[in-house]
C-alpha cells in the first residue's frame, strides 16, 4: 500500500470524524440553543422575514410613482398608397343670377370679384407615403396628495410586517419551548417507570425466594406480576408518545423528521434557573407587548387611509416632455418633434362618493381605536391572571416536592416490611402505585410551573 494512499485514507477518516462530530453537535440543544436554531430554520419565520423584504420593495414601488417616468416607442405606418383629394373654390362656384349678356367682359369680371364668385378649380391629391418614427417621452409627477400618503402608508406597512415577524418569532419560541418541555417530561416519566419496573422485578425475585421458604404465597407473586405487566404496557405507550414529541420538536426546529436530536436540559435544572420569583415581581409595560405594537401600527395605517381619502379632494399636476424623431415621413406631416406640457386634473363632482369613502375611513379608525382599548384592558387582566397562575403552580410544586419525599419514604418502609413477611403483596402493590402517582404528580407540577412562567414571559415579551 503506497504512502499517498495511506495519507489520503487518514485525511478522509479525520474529515469524516470531524463532520460527524459537527453534525452530532449541531443536533444537541439546550433550550436556548433550540430557540435560536428555530429562529434561523423554522419555515414560518423564514416566510415572515420574506414578508419584511417584500414590504421594503413596496416602499420603493410607492416612491417610484412620483419619480421621472421615461417611455420609448417606435411606430411604423403603412397607408397602402392612400391619396387625399383636395378641391378649392367650389363652395362659391355658383354665379349670381344676373343677365350677363348685357355686360361687357370687363364689367363681368369686376362683378365676379365683387360677388366672391370663383371659377371651379381642378381638384388636387396628396399621396400618403408610409411613415416611421421613434418617440421618447419623459413625465414627472408634480403634485398629488395621495402620493405622499401612499409612501407613509407603505413605511407603516413595513413596520407592521417587522412587528408581525417578531410576533411569529415569539410564537415559534413558545412552541419550541413547549415541545422541549414535553420531551423532557416524557423522558423523565419513562425514567420513573423504569425505576418502578426495576423495583417490582426485584420484589418478584424476593417473593419467589419467600415462596420457597414458605413465607409467601403464589398469589403474592401473581399480584406483583400483574402490576409489572400493566406498568410495562404504560411504558410502551409512553415510548411511542416520546417519539411523537420528538417529531413535534424537530418540526418546530426545522429539522428533518428523522434527524438525530439530543437535549441537554432537565426539568429540574430549568426550574432552578427560571428566576420565578423575579418574574412574579417584574413590572409590566403593555406597550412592550407585541400585540399592542401591532394594533398601534394598524391604527396608524387607518389614520393614513383617512388622510388618503381626504387627499382625493385635491388636484393632480404632472409635467411631460416628448421628442419625436421622424425616420420616414410623409409629405403631409404636421407633428412637431418637440412637445412639452403640464397637465392638471381635478375631480370636481363624484355624487357624494368621496364623502362616503371618507366617512367609512373614519369609522374604520374608530373601530381600530376601540380594539386598541380592549386590548389594553385584556393585557392588564392577563398580567394579573398569569401572575396568579404562576404563584399557585409554584406553591403546588413545593407541596408536591415534599409529598414525593414522603411517598418515597412510605414505599421504602412498605417494601422493607414486605420483604420481612409482615405485610402482603397487595399492600406493596398499593404503595408502589401511590409512589408512581406521586412521582407523576410531581412532574406535572414542574410542567405547570414552567408553562405558567412561559405564558407570563411571552406577555412581557421576555421569551
Amino acid at each position: 500500500m503506497s504512502k499517498k494512499f495511506i495519507s489520503l485514507l487518514i485525511v478522509l477518516v479525520v474529515f469524516s470524524f470531524i463532520s460527524f462530530s459537527q453534525t452530532n453537535e449541531g443536533n444537541t440543544f439546550s433550550l436556548e440553543q433550540a430557540k435560536n436554531y428555530a429562529l434561523e430554520n423554522n419555515l414560518l419565520i423564514r416566510n415572515a422575514n420574506l414578508n419584511v423584504v417584500l414590504s421594503e420593495k413596496k416602499i420603493w414601488e410607492a416612491i417610484s410613482h412620483g419619480l421621472p417616468q421615461a417611455d420609448f416607442s417606435i411606430d411604423y405606418t403603412d397607408f397602402f398608397d392612400y391619396e387625399i383629394e383636395f378641391s378649392f373654390g367650389m363652395e362659391n362656384a355658383t354665379p349670381p343670377q344676373l343677365d350677363y349678356t348685357l355686360m361687357d367682359a370687363g364689367d363681368l369680371e369686376i362683378l365676379k370679384l365683387l360677388s366672391g364668385f370663383t371659377e371651379p378649380a381642378e381638384p388636387s391629391t396628396i399621396l400618403m407615403d408610409n411613415s416611421a418614427s421613434a418617440k421618447f417621452q419623459i413625465s414627472q409627477l408634480i403634485f398629488n396628495g395621495q402620493y405622499w400618503v401612499g409612501i407613509k402608508t407603505a413605511k407603516i406597512a413595513k413596520r407592521l410586517s417587522e412587528q408581525s415577524s417578531v410576533k411569529t418569532q415569539e410564537d415559534v419560541k413558545e412552541l419550541v419551548t413547549t415541545a422541549y418541555y414535553l420531551v423532557l417530561i416524557t423522558e423523565e416519566s419513562i425514567n420513573i417507570l423504569d425505576k418502578n419496573l426495576a423495583n417490582l422485578e426485584k420484589s418478584i425475585e424476593q417473593s419467589e425466594a419467600l415462596l420457597i421458604a414458605g413465607m409467601a404465597e403464589q398469589y403474592d407473586i401473581d399480584q406483583i406480576k400483574m402490576s409489572l405487566s400493566m406498568l410495562q404496557n404504560t411504558k410502551n405507550s409512553m415510548m411511542r408518545n416520546l417519539e411523537l414529541n420528538y417529531k413535534l420538536l424537530r418540526f418546530q426546529l426545522g429539522l428533518e423528521p428523522n434527524a438525530t436530536l439530543t437535549l441537554t436540559e432537565s426539568l429540574e435544572g430549568l426550574i432552578k434557573t427560571a428566576n420565578i420569583e423575579n418574574a412574579l415581581i417584574a413590572d409590566f409595560n403593555y406597550e412592550m407587548n407585541i400585540n399592542y405594537q401591532l394594533v398601534t401600527s394598524q391604527e396608524d395605517i387607518s389614520k393614513q387611509m383617512l388622510v388618503m381619502e381626504k387627499a382625493n379632494y385635491l388636484p393632480t399636476i404632472a409635467g411631460f416632455y416628448s421628442y419625436n424623431e421622424k425616420i420616414i415621413t410623409t409629405d403631409f406631416d404636421m407633428n412637431p418633434k418637440n412637445i412639452a406640457g403640464v397637465n392638471l386634473s381635478w375631480t370636481l363632482f363624484t355624487s357624494n362618493m368621496r364623502n362616503v369613502k371618507r366617512q367609512q375611513a373614519e369609522i374604520d379608525l374608530d373601530i381600530i381605536r376601540n380594539n386598541k382599548e380592549l386590548l389594553i384592558n385584556r393585557l392588564q387582566l392577563e398580567e394579573k391572571q398569569y401572575r396568579y397562575n404562576l404563584r399557585n403552580t409554584l406553591d403546588n410544586y413545593e407541596l408536591q416536592k415534599e409529598n414525593l419525599q414522603l411517598a418515597e419514604n412510605v414505599y421504602e418502609n412498605i417494601e422493607r416490611k414486605y420483604n420481612q413477611g409482615v405485610i402482603s403483596s397487595l399492600d406493596l402493590t398499593q404503595a408502589s402505585n401511590n409512589y408512581l402517582e406521586t412521582q407523576n404528580t410531581y412532574l406535572t407540577s414542574i410542567m405547570e410551573v414552567m408553562q405558567s412562567k412561559l405564558a407570563l414571559d411571552k406577555l412581557m415579551s421576555k421569551l
